[in-house]
């Protein structure tokens, strides 16, 4: 269940992917159509009124202070800066947590790798975010190995109960 704190930070980050989807397709339109009001304009130089900004516009524009635009940026990715960060710890995580599962009983060993290195991977990207990076693939790795260890304590312990009771 979310608390209050949660809702409130998911509805401001709603609301920003939306305001921030808004000014990226208003951008393009006008950037499309720059050259034909600029004719126009040319053409009725004559009679030259100026419009009203509309509401939106005007709420927008307030909403979009200078931290709101930090955050934007923030939520963005940028590829170009993706390709650089140090993966290498995150990567081995999901390797590692897909290996367990291929494996049988050997298993055990990658899954308590891909726990460990996940759990660094994670770590470094939330600390340094400017140098390391997969954090999404730390998480994946981490996930793989939680749940296969817990997949073989299950069967480990139906094996020990069935071993007892049936004896």
């Amino acid at each position: 269940m979310l608390n209050n704190q949660q809702i409130n930070r998911l509805s401001r980050m709603t609301l920003l992917v939306f305001v921030s989807m808004f000014f990226s397709l208003n951008t393009y339109a006008v950037k499309k159509s720059a050259a034909g009001i600029h004719a126009k304009e040319a053409q009725q130089s004559s009679v030259v009124h100026k419009e009203k900004p509309s509401l939106f516009q005007r709420l927008s524009s307030k909403i979009l202070s200078k931290k709101l635009k930090k955050k934007i940026a923030k939520y963005k990715t940028n590829t170009a800066s993706d390709s650089k960060l140090k993966k290498g710890m995150a990567v081995a995580a999901l390797v590692l947590g897909i290996v367990a599962f291929v494996t049988s009983i050997v298993g055990i060993v990658p899954a308590i790798l891909a726990i460990i290195f996940g759990a660094i991977a994670m770590k470094r990207a939330k600390e340094q975010p400017e140098v390391f990076g997969g954090r999404k693939m730390a998480i994946a790795g981490l996930v793989l190995g939680i749940v296969y260890l817990s997949i073989f304590a299950l069967l480990l312990f139906l094996l020990v109960v069935s071993i007892a009771f049936f004896n």
